[in-house]
């Protein structure tokens, strides 16, 4: 018995924005917000820092974003914040 593949549908925009290396980064904070991993991170993860108004996933998110953007600590999160094509999904990483 043959078995039916899934047919995968693809979505896409043409836009004008130039292509970055930080391109990618949009994709998993959206991949993160589907599977319901915000609402994880704020159930169970508990950073004990100053209130600074970030929630627990945001403060995750910002060190999980400047690892796989290739940065060594936090303080390279500017450089997500400020990259022109990720700037709308990542401008609510948390500045350290």
């Amino acid at each position: 018995m043959k078995k039916r593949s899934k047919e995968i549908r693809i979505e896409y925009e043409l836009t004008d924005l130039p292509i970055t290396a930080l391109g990618g980064l949009p994709v998993v904070i959206e991949a993160a917000k589907a599977l319901g991993i915000d609402h994880l991170f704020n159930k169970y993860l508990r950073v004990i820092l100053r209130d600074n108004g970030y929630t627990e996933y945001e403060l995750a998110m910002a060190v999980i974003l400047t690892l796989l953007a290739g940065g060594e600590s936090i303080e390279d999160a500017d450089k997500i914040r400020m990259d022109e094509v990720s700037a709308g999904n990542t401008s609510s990483i948390p500045t350290p």
